[in-house]
């Protein structure tokens, strides 16, 4: 029965290597032994693999990870912080929009009853997102980096820039009126963040989800829009001025009245997004998907809408003058008060 105790299991550490053990040799197994390894790491890359080895324990790897982040400091700190990401991001890997895919699958969970095949009831993704809640461990994750992001902000970037391909868990962080001005923010889950009135200008967003968050009257000017998931986002009267925004993701966001003169949205989706009162003045809306998209008394001044298909959708009051519409197709559009005269003026509008 001694034998067996002592037997050492898959992930333990036996101490005398290839050398037989001295009399009072100790075997150090489970946790202990990925500790005794942490206390002797020498590099980062050997602190991750031994951080991600500790995860393979469940909630005692996941509590000592923890532990880490509120006693350690500086990168040892930060390491632990992005391997808990990992692990609080993982329900949503399969929620997030596909790139590559130009997907979000499964976009339809259907639930139904074995025995009669019947569905009981239908959740999209989204509904899916919100409905995670974020635990007091994972907020005590995201104080960390609002912390970080508020008070060392020269570390974080050093930090987020040696660390880019891991990505980080934000979720639900305020960060409302902060002047966050050329930050990173790239490949962050920002699901529900609020940023309302904050000041972002030349922000770097790619590769980032913020999906439900808040961006009312924020100041994006030339930020950094590259694979950015904004559906369901609030972007009431933000201001998005002078950048390209590529593969962009806007369903069903709230757009009212926002300012995104000079854009190029290349290969961005508007599927059911509101842009009424909207200012797309030198805009280029090519190759761009607008299904069921609003946008009543929106401007159009000199954008460039070749290609589009209005058909079905709510463009009453909305100035198309000068705008460059080569096989534009109008045909089925709700159009009542629309503009299209190219020497049409109305004073403010440019």
């Amino acid at each position: 029965m001694m034998n067996e105790e002592r037997n050492p299991s898959e992930y333990d550490l036996v101490l005398g290597g290839d050398n037989p053990p001295p009399v009072d040799g100790l075997v150090l197994g489970g946790i202990e032994g990925v500790k005794r390894k942490f206390s002797s790491s020498n590099t980062d890359k050997e602190t991750i693999r031994i951080f991600k080895e500790a995860l393979k324990y469940d909630d005692i790897g996941k509590d000592w990870l923890y532990e880490i982040l509120e006693t350690a400091t500086g990168e040892i700190q930060w390491i632990a912080a992005v391997v808990l990401s990992e692990i609080a991001n993982k329900p949503y890997k399969r929620l997030f929009y596909q790139w590559e895919k130009r997907s979000s699958l499964p976009q339809i969970i259907s639930i139904t009853k074995k025995d009669t095949k019947k569905v009981i009831k239908k959740k999209d993704n989204l509904k899916i997102i919100l409905e995670l809640v974020p635990s007091d461990r994972e907020k005590q994750l995201v104080e960390y980096f609002k912390n970080t992001i508020l008070e060392n902000r020269g570390q974080w970037h050093i930090w987020r820039k040696k660390y880019s391909q891991y990505m980080l868990y934000l979720r639900g962080i305020d960060l409302c009126e902060c002047d966050l001005r050329k930050i990173n923010l790239s490949n962050i889950n920002l699901v529900n963040a609020n940023f309302k009135r904050a000041n972002l200008p030349a922000v770097n967003l790619t590769g980032s989800i913020l999906c439900y968050a808040n961006l009312s009257q924020t100041n994006l000017y030339i930020a950094i829009l590259k694979q950015v998931d904004f559906r369901k986002a609030n972007l009431k009267k933000a201001r998005l001025y002078g950048e390209k925004i590529i593969q962009c993701h806007f369903g069903e966001a709230n757009l009212y009245n926002v300012d995104c003169e000079n854009y190029c949205f290349k290969k961005s989706i508007f599927t059911n997004a509101n842009l009424s009162y909207s200012s797309l003045i030198y805009s280029d809306f090519r190759d761009v998907i607008i299904d069921k998209a609003n946008f009543f008394a929106a401007n159009f001044r000199r954008a460039n809408i070749s290609g589009l298909d209005f058909k079905g959708l709510n463009i009453r009051y909305a100035n198309f003058a000068r705008s460059i519409r080569k096989k534009t197709n109008f045909k089925g559009a709700y159009f009542k008060g629309a503009h299209f005269s190219d020497d049409y003026y109305e004073p403010g509008w440019e």
